[in-house]
């Protein structure tokens, strides 16, 4: 769900904003896109840490990323087996995410994640994203050209997350999961602002002729006002709220006839931002609730709750999405693969830990640093450079050997953590 409010909403609006505002369209896009994979990631452990556990967002990370290099990368290598014509740019990327594991691995090394460690590492992804932008444009070029090949003989599509959509076809033609993820799209329009509504595609009617009508922007107003009114206020009074609700249609018919187009359009398009992250946020309130509990009631640590758990339902959007891309071309599935793990180690524990810890007013984070982090932990970081060295000696090949060795990494590590849950 959240990967739909992603794709479907949010970035829409980001982009749009970002195109009235004359930013680089190729490096938003090169920013967006992976972005877009990880952003309930994000979401999530920026929850976890303000719910004081730290423990499960070490524990979603670590198995997140042992899922990304060991089960994505060995489906990939086993699924679609092919050789890189590239090898030079792809030793670049992987050295950078080598980087990154082994500096998370140091931060974890003392039990603390302190304040100049997350600054640290959110400085890690400004510095990636501007050395590439000013040194390598090359590689913005090459994403911008993976981009287009996806694009090539699917435009006018609407995709759903990873699920491409056909319109003008009957409904039988459609698979029981594209009928549940726009069925969920469905609701989610009714909830949240989405600029330039008329490029909107669905396999329902109503959708369409819902979000085109007069009365669309008024119920969002309506919608708007609630979900502020749930998320800051909790009013809760229908003699206070109602009046809100008029004053606020109001203003936005006023502006609307009276303030120019494009502004208008930007404010829509920041409150179709706003509202995604609100809910995104709730529902990653609710699902750490209920994984902590189940934690109290499995007598497990927060740490194996992330580890086995969370990280497993989190990868499932990486799974699908890197899985579909290297289905067009592996390389681009293996891309999208070294590029998640700078986004959630940098952003994901680096700023999510600076936001949280100023608001807190506190100096670091302690987890529990035993043995199960130090053994995830060099497992991560000595993917990288076994993984470089198979390939450098295979030619640059990713076979069905590599799949299955990394597949059988995976299981051995699972069953490693198992036995260590079975003795708490």
């Amino acid at each position: 769900m959240m990967s739909i409010i992603v794709s479907n909403y949010m970035l829409v609006n980001l982009e749009y904003i970002a195109r009235v505002l004359s930013v680089n369209q190729e490096v938003m896009s090169f920013i967006l896109v992976p972005l877009g994979n990880s952003f309930p990631d994000l979401i999530s452990y920026y929850i976890a840490f303000n719910s004081n556990s730290p423990d499960l967002v070490v524990g979603q990370l670590s198995g997140s990323l042992t899922i990304l290099f060991t089960v994505v990368f060995g489906l990939i290598a086993l699924v679609y087996p092919f050789t890189v014509t590239q090898p030079k740019s792809l030793t670049i990327d992987m050295t950078a995410v080598g980087v990154v594991i082994v500096v998370f691995a140091l931060v974890l090394s003392d039990g603390k994640i302190t304040r100049g460690e997350c600054w640290g590492l959110t400085s890690i992804y400004v510095v990636y994203v501007a050395s590439v932008y000013i040194f390598d444009k090359n590689k913005i070029e090459e994403f911008q050209d993976e981009m287009e090949d996806l694009a090539e003989g699917t435009e006018e599509l609407p995709h759903y997350g990873s699920v491409p959509l056909k319109p003008d076809l009957d409904t039988e033609t459609f698979t029981s999961m594209e009928m549940f993820v726009a069925s969920l799209d469905l609701c989610l329009s009714v909830l949240i602002p989405l600029v330039e509504p008329s490029q909107v595609h669905s396999l329902f009617s109503i959708k369409e002729r819902f979000v085109n009508s007069p009365l669309h922007k008024h119920w969002l107003t309506a919608m708007t006002v609630i979900i502020l009114d749930y998320e800051y206020f909790e009013v809760w009074n229908p003699q206070i709220i109602v009046p809100i609700i008029v004053a606020a249609m109001l203003v936005v018919e006023v502006c609307g006839r009276w303030l120019p187009e494009k502004l208008n359009n930007i404010v829509v398009a920041m409150a179709g931002v706003t509202i995604p992250l609100m809910i995104m946020s709730n529902i990653s309130i609710e699902i750490l609730q209920v994984l902590k509990n189940l934690g109290l009631i499995w007598r497990i640590s927060e740490f194996l709750l992330g580890l086995l758990v969370f990280s497993i339902s989190n990868s499932l959007n990486d799974l699908i999405t890197n899985l579909s891309l290297a289905y067009h071309k592996p390389i681009y599935g293996v891309n999208a693969c070294l590029g998640t793990p700078m986004l959630n180690i940098s952003l994901g524990v680096g700023l999510n830990g600076l936001l949280v810890l100023y608001q807190r007013g506190q100096s670091w984070f302690e987890f529990h640093l035993h043995n199960r982090v130090v053994f995830v932990s060099s497992l991560l970081v000595m993917i990288m450079p076994c993984l470089y060295l198979y390939l450098r000696g295979n030619n640059w090949r990713f076979d069905r050997r590599l799949g299955l060795i990394l597949l059988v990494v995976y299981f051995i590590t699972i069953a490693i953590e198992g036995v260590a849950l079975t003795t708490l």
